[in-house]
């Protein structure tokens, strides 16, 4: 039988995802099995997005051209989150990009997800405040998944 564990999944974001930490009513998951991929990344960022630390974060790829940051992947971005297993997840939250940069910000969002049997579906989307805070995301009800996407 499958172990369900109610997920309050957190997400910290820059331009696309910051950092993607996990934490369980019953139980603390162990991250180290996950896997994370990006559709753009400045370098190895993406892993970033998971390892539970406020102050590291994924950004999407870009160029500096004549001291100027050009955004050379152009939107959506996605990450792409596998877990070992199925697994409940109730919802997540959204905490910007710390150091009080207001660069990065991500206001519009997909979140979609699949279990082992079927393809990925929307499951919530909607839009983030402009604010230096955490803000969460509840699902109408709990769902049941093994890959996560996260669209901005």
């Amino acid at each position: 039988m499958k172990k369900l564990i109610s997920l309050l999944l957190t997400i910290c974001l820059i331009l696309s995802l910051g950092a993607f930490s996990v934490s369980a009513e019953d139980a603390k998951l162990d991250k180290k099995d996950w896997k994370i991929e990006a559709s753009s990344s400045f370098g190895d960022s993406a892993k970033y997005a998971i390892d539970g630390k406020i102050e590291s974060y994924w950004h999407s790829f870009y160029e500096v051209v004549e001291g100027t940051a050009a955004n050379k992947a152009g939107a959506p971005h996605e990450l792409t989150i596998t877990l070992p297993s199925e697994t409940v997840i109730s919802g997540f939250s959204y905490t910007p990009r710390t150091g009080g940069s207001t660069t990065g910000f991500v206001l519009k969002y997909e979140l979609y997800a699949a279990d082992e049997t079927s393809g990925l579906k929307l499951i919530k989307s909607g839009e983030f405040e402009k604010k230096l805070e955490e803000q969460m995301v509840k699902f109408d009800s709990n769902i049941e998944a093994k890959t996560v996407v996260f669209r901005i």
